[in-house]
């Protein structure tokens, strides 16, 4: 799937960085987060892109002391931290930097270019809890849903109708391409995402079109 189709939030997330210490993509798994991550960092001269189911990545920040110290060495980049939901006690260091880069024009931490962070996240109710511990006041959120009809550039309808709005299921090469992974998608839900509460599965399926 190579076809890049502009997404509608892809001007709400650039204005929130441009406002908001931390911006948060958030929405369901596979709607696209990461892809429209990485086109807005794309147009960005630094940044950084940590993707924290990546190994070295995720070493890179592994500690409290550790992910302070690389992220505040990191601070003249858009630092973008993917699947932030497996490292929730990274939220009370994006709090201290946040108001750090607050305070950037102060004496002691001057930024030339000050940092903002991205941070992408599937619908979860750690990600809600965290924010409420750490960051109120200091993050946007931009919920991201799956492809809309207005979104794709001569929808077909029927296909939409079919295969639903998720990415790799609306432009699967077939019909049953996409019904495969459909199927998958939802045995994968089934077994790791439900602990997270009935109510997803619900905004999972309201937009997995009608054959499945």
């Amino acid at each position: 799937m190579n076809i890049h189709i502009p997404r509608d939030q892809e001007r709400n997330i650039v204005r929130a960085l441009r406002s908001n210490p931390v911006t948060a993509i958030i929405g369901a798994s596979k709607c696209g987060k990461s892809y429209i991550a990485k086109h807005v960092c794309d147009t960005y001269e630094n940044f950084l892109y940590l993707d924290l189911q990546d190994v070295d990545d995720l070493e890179k920040i592994l500690g409290d002391r550790q992910a302070k110290r690389f992220l505040s060495d990191s601070m003249d980049k858009l630092i973008i931290i993917d699947e932030i939901q497996l490292r929730p006690e990274l939220f009370p260091t994006l709090r201290v930097l946040a108001d750090k880069i607050a305070h950037s024009r102060g004496e002691r931490f001057k930024i030339t270019h000050p940092a903002r962070f991205l941070i992408i996240g599937s619908i979860s109710p750690m990600l809600w809890r965290q924010e409420k511990e750490s960051l109120t006041g200091r993050i946007a959120y931009e919920r991201l849903t799956t492809l809309l009809i207005t979104e794709i550039p001569d929808c077909d309808m029927k296909k939409y109708f079919i295969r639903g709005g998720f990415p790799q299921s609306y432009l699967a090469n077939s019909d049953d391409t996409s019904i495969r992974w459909k199927k998958d998608y939802i045995t994968n839900l089934l077994l790791n995402d439900l602990k997270n509460g009935g109510i997803l599965i619900l905004i999972y399926l309201m937009n997995f079109g009608t054959n499945l």
